[in-house]
């Protein structure tokens, strides 16, 4: 009895948990770098669904961002060659279990001195 009392909270524990909203969490390095440093920004996602691709806009173009399997997260590199606050922004697509698409937008910034 004991057992399933446990196995039941286990399961409303983790169908909370993945009801939260959905948010991407994105970690720089740092806020300021120096020119020719390079800024790395890990994006994190808090979600139980499926996630496919993590994007990032760069001027026209859409470059899909490698996963960093061991830490769960999409990692971003950019070395710093334009002094100033240097902007982008993407988005994570998900599909949940009822092969529904969503499109989670992030953005940051950083500033090269």
């Amino acid at each position: 009895m004991k057992k399933r009392i446990n196995y039941i909270l286990l399961l409303f524990m983790f169908g909370f948990a993945c009801n939260r909203q959905r948010e991407v969490k994105v970690v720089l390095s740092d806020n300021v770098i120096a020119y020719g440093d390079t800024l790395v920004a890990e994006l994190y996602v808090n979600s139980c669904d499926s996630i496919i691709n993590y994007r990032i806009f760069i001027g026209k173009d859409t470059f899909l961002l490698p996963i960093d399997e061991e830490r769960v997260c999409a990692i971003f590199k950019s070395v710093g060659r334009k002094k100033g606050i240097n902007q982008y922004s993407g988005d994570v697509e998900i599909v949940d279990d009822y092969n529904k698409k969503e499109y989670l937008p992030y953005s940051f910034d950083y500033f090269v001195k």
